[in-house]
């Protein structure tokens, strides 16, 4: 997993909407309700990430995030690959 390859985050676990678990685990990892998912994490603590596949990648993802925000609970992560190039400015 790039996030933990890279040392970016500590995962502790997978989130998706109840209808679309067929695993309690993940990559080793447990897999959360979005539902439920406040009952499984410190919200004042932890970040919440939001990754979707390559399909219709923003705008699934803006939905997903909005989505989550709404709650008015979750802290958001965000990332930027150790990888990236920032052409004609600095590296970040």
């Amino acid at each position: 997993m790039f996030v933990e390859k890279y040392k970016l985050f500590n995962v502790i676990g997978f989130a998706a909407d109840k209808q679309y678990i067929k695993e309690d685990t993940y990559c080793g990892k447990p897999v959360y309700a979005i539902e439920d998912l406040h009952n499984h994490m410190n919200v004042k603590e932890d970040f919440i990430f939001v990754a979707v596949l390559w399909n219709h990648l923003n705008a699934d993802r803006r939905r997903l995030y909005e989505r989550m925000k709404s709650f008015n609970l979750y802290k958001f992560a965000s990332l930027v690959s150790p990888l990236a190039s920032v052409w004609g400015g600095e590296r970040i």
